[in-house]
């Protein structure tokens, strides 16, 4: 059958400047050609009038984040939504970002403490799988994570999701369980949808800017260092006074500070993407591709994404829908050239002096950069699911299986002018990979006209797999052969091992599955009270065995106050007072505390990172530098309760939510300090309590409605105030 491909009459380009990022999106007037036709589009202007003024509550408004060069889940939430603090430690491209939802639930003691503070973030129901912190065990600095440290919610396109959502109410986290006991996103995807098919083509293209600094020499560092030591200084920290300073003559350091046209550099960004959706009633599917850069301006930092999704939706009955998806994006990141991130890996190097601020001899630092260093980070990364959805006279059924898997490599060479005389190379792979099985039952009752009960059964098993190979390797014959080449043959004495490296290995995995029971009742009377309550059995395999299964619950109430007193009301168009409460299990991020007391390889005596062999011999011994873990260690639990009223002013132009909390995670493990003769740095008790209260408060308008050749306008605010405290200690300890 043939299809005709029309350019709409009267498209034109437009062009504006928002954060950096020039874009551009192609407009139609309205025109809608045959039925059988294949359509370019993008957004129209009567389509950007009739945005959706005010977002709901706990939802992010889409159409403004796709005109920004935003890269991750994270950035697409920071500002917009309350209650949900963004941390971005670096403007590099692709970098990990922490995300927390009211607050932290423990001290922040180390990089591994990050991970057990993040919110859980949801793919099209799919929790995400994320990267496991054991991989610090084996590292002396946590400045970054071993591996690409690629964001793995950098993969999204904005232009494929259909909505954000943030969990906070106690009763809906009581239905995602444990791995939700920190909060949750609720991430998905514009679905196949039946009608005309379509074709929708977004772009835009810009650069960011190169940045003006006023750079600093020897001479304004020496002026600024020298009070101090003519102060404060000893006779010893004079003569540790650094060597490059001591030489006013020396014109590298002394001379032009000029190396900032060579660090700072404009850099393009761009996004392509290509969506295709349609299909019948019965069976219609939706395909979409994108390719996207996003960069720094300094050091030259950058990532490349490409996605590519597609999904279908099948009736084969009338009462049953068939529903599958796969998400795919890759991920190539270009990371930064400076000393701390290489020689966080690739000690024992030093750094003598830093780098002469002078342009000639900075560009003689990048060219031996750019002509012997190898430094490839890609990650890949894949989502799915296949489920069935059925109803007939009340009785619905949902089930079905999903998965997340992504991947990571990074292979590293340093030369020996960089590393004083050594060279340094290191590979890394390693993989998270999770796997869900759900099925739930529910019936409604239709008690009478006043009165509804549903009720739902659910069943989940969920297994995760985080695990890496890992090793780095000294004094390579030269700066040629930048790989590890081992003897492949088996028969041979000599098999697998290293020809001309000092090798390190560091392979490591953990697995951990939850099983889960729950059951859900909720009950509305005449459209005004809403109850719901929600009682769920988890099992972990990352707790002992006298301790597998913890029993939480949730219940909320929603009551329609305009509907029941203030119908007539001239000002006000909506008013609803909400309260919940509820407790749920917290999940452990390393398997090791499951058995109690045990060995592992760790040989270290000087707080480095475990050592795996001595003098060639693989050994084991009890943990003395990561901490004794003894028997009887319960389920942490997080407790909270959210009490909100939400109203709407003139016919809902104007809509204000204010939502007072308190949320306390209990029985949580800390190390502790123990007698020195012991032998452990620190032993693992439970008893940790920490509490974060506050409020989070939502301001929506609609300054200007949408009219024929008239603007929108909308505004939005939000604002959380949060206090931590630390509640509790173990065995009783004070703070």
């Amino acid at each position: 059958m043939r299809r005709t491909c029309y350019l709409l009459p009267g498209h034109r380009l437009l062009l504006f400047r928002q954060s950096g990022a020039l874009q551009t999106h192609q407009s139609d007037q309205g025109y809608y050609p045959p039925k059988d036709t294949i359509v370019i589009t993008g957004p129209t202007p009567k389509q950007v009038a009739a945005l959706p003024s005010l977002s709901k509550d706990g939802q992010i408004n889409i159409r403004p984040l796709s005109y920004t060069p935003f890269i991750s889940a994270q950035q697409y939430a920071k500002g917009n939504l309350a209650g949900v603090y963004v941390q971005e430690p670096s403007g590099e491209p692709g970098t990990d970002q922490n995300l927390f939802i009211r607050g932290i639930a423990m001290p922040l003691l180390s990089k591994r403490e990050l991970f057990d503070n993040q919110a859980a973030v949801y793919l099209n129901g799919i929790p995400l799988a994320t990267e496991n912190p054991f991989a610090y065990e084996i590292q002396q600095y946590d400045f970054n994570r071993i591996g690409p440290a690629t964001n793995l919610l950098a993969t999204l396109n904005i232009d494929n999701v259909e909505s954000i959502e943030v969990i906070k109410d106690p009763a809906k986290l009581a239905i995602l369980g444990p791995v939700a006991a920190n909060g949750a996103i609720w991430i998905t995807t514009r679905a196949a949808r039946s009608g005309y098919r379509q074709i929708n083509v977004n772009a835009y293209i810009g650069f960011a800017p190169q940045e003006r600094v006023t750079a600093i020499n020897g001479v304004y560092e020496n002026k600024f260092r020298l009070p101090f030591y003519d102060r404060y200084g000893t006779l010893a920290d004079r003569f540790n006074y650094p060597a490059y300073l001591k030489d006013s003559s020396n014109a590298d350091y002394y001379g032009r500070s000029n190396w900032t046209d060579l660090y700072y550099k404009n850099q393009p960004l761009y996004n392509l993407d290509l969506s295709l959706t349609g299909g019948s009633e019965r069976a219609n599917f939706r395909f979409f591709g994108a390719g996207t850069r996003n960069a720094n301006s300094a050091d030259e930092t950058a990532l490349q994404r490409y996605n590519a999704s597609f999904s279908i939706n099948v009736l084969p009955l009338s009462w049953v829908t068939v529903s599958s998806m796969i998400n795919a994006a890759h991920m190539i990141r270009h990371r930064n050239r400076n000393f701390v991130d290489r020689l966080a890996e690739a000690l024992p190097a030093r750094c003598i002096e830093p780098i002469a601020p002078n342009k000639n001899v900075y560009r003689a630092y990048l060219s031996e950069f750019d002509e012997n260093v190898k430094d490839d980070n890609k990650t890949t990364s894949v989502q799915g699911y296949f489920n069935i959805l059925a109803k007939m006279k009340g009785i619905r059924y949902n089930g079905g299986i999903s998965f997340d898997y992504n991947e990571g490599t990074r292979d590293v060479f340093y030369p020996t002018q960089l590393l004083e005389g050594n060279n340094f190379l290191s590979n890394y792979f390693g993989f998270n990979q999770r796997f869900i099985f759900n099925n739930t039952l529910g019936y409604t009752f239709t008690i009478n006209k006043d009165h509804k009960l549903d009720l739902e059964l659910g069943q989940n098993y969920q297994t995760t797999l985080n695990k890496f190979e890992y090793a780095y390797a000294y004094n390579g014959p030269n700066n040629f052969i930048k790989l590890n080449i081992v003897e492949g043959d088996i028969n041979k004495t000599n098999y697998l091992r290293s020809n001309g490296f000092d090798v390190f290995y560091h392979p490591s995995n953990q697995k951990a599955a939850v099983a889960s029971f729950f059951g859900k009742a909720a009950w509305n009377y005449k459209e005004l009270l809403d109850v719901t309550a929600v009682v769920r059995r988890d099992g972990s395999s990352l707790m002992q065995q006298d301790n597998r299964w913890y029993t939480g619950f949730g219940v909320s109430a929603s009551y329609d106050l305009y509907k029941a007193l203030l119908k007539e009301s001239k000002v006000l168009s909506s008013l609803h007072l909400t309260a919940s409460y509820g407790r749920n299990g917290k999940l452990l991020s390393d398997d090791r505390f499951a058995g109690g007391p045990n060995y592992r390889s760790d040989l270290s005596w000087t707080g480095a990172p475990a050592i795996g062999s001595f003098a060639g011999l693989p050994g084991i011994s009890r943990p003395y530098t990561a901490g004794w873990v003894g028997y009887g260690i319960p389920w942490a639990y997080v407790e909270q309760a959210t009490v909100g009223i939400a109203a709407g002013l003139l016919q809902d132009k104007l809509q204000v939510r204010l939502d007072v909390y308190s949320k306390t995670d209990k029985d949580m493990l800390l190390p502790v300090p123990v007698p020195a003769e012991y032998g452990y740095r620190s032993a693992y008790a439970a008893g940790m309590d920490v509490n974060n209260s506050g409020l989070d408060l939502t301001v929506q308008a609609a300054v200007l409605a949408p009219g024929k050749n008239r603007p929108a306008l909308s505004l939005h605010a939000n604002l959380n105030y949060n206090r931590n405290e630390l509640k509790a200690l173990p065995n009783g300890l004070q703070k």
